[in-house]
């Protein structure tokens, strides 16, 4: 029984450090994003209290950060301005996000949607990769049309004149394709 009150104090602790982490990402984010993007301040300001909110709730879990687009809406919001620093603090904030599997099964669709903006404009392609390894492989929400169009973005960039994001993309596939096949036959 000890060992479970110490996990249950571990876990709060962990969470504590991810919204706290996650707060200031999105203070980070609208201070980056003060002057030129203030459509995506806002925003972000908006997910830092909303965040807040949350936290201090009681009952607060990672299940009802999961259950809530608040805070990863203001992070793709954030990417869609393809500014290379902007998209850097968002992708990184949400492969936190997913590390904690801490996102919401309705977000994927628009999570692939996003990388894919960022593809198309050529930035941080490794970082995409990366954070489309944490989806695919830390949780199970991508599924169907969404895997799909996950599996499109890595062929692409797999096709890319840059060896390392070539051959980034081409371990990616084949963890992508190991994954599902693992999740098949479990």
């Amino acid at each position: 029984m000890a060992s479970d009150g110490g996990s249950k104090a571990e876990g709060g602790q962990l969470l504590k450090q991810l919204v706290q982490n996650l707060r200031s990402d999105l203070n980070l984010l609208s201070n980056e994003a003060r002057k030129k993007y203030p459509a995506v301040r806002e925003s972000a300001e908006r997910g830092a209290m909303k965040l807040k909110s949350l936290s201090e709730s009681k009952g607060f879990s990672l299940q009802v950060l999961a259950a809530t687009d608040d805070v990863v809406h203001p992070l793709l919001f954030a990417c869609e301005t393809k500014n290379l620093r902007i998209a850097q603090i968002s992708l990184a904030a949400l492969q936190r996000l997913i590390q904690y599997k801490a996102v919401p099964q309705k977000s994927v669709e628009s999570i692939a949607s996003t990388l894919r903006v960022l593809m198309d404009s050529c930035v941080e392609e490794l970082k995409i990769l990366q954070t489309i390894l944490l989806l695919v492989t830390a949780t199970d929400i991508v599924q169907g049309k969404s895997l799909g169009k996950i599996l499109v973005l890595c062929f692409k960039m797999y096709r890319s004149p840059d060896s390392s994001v070539h051959n980034t993309a081409g371990v990616a596939i084949r963890q992508i394709v190991s994954t599902m096949f693992d999740r098949l036959s479990a």
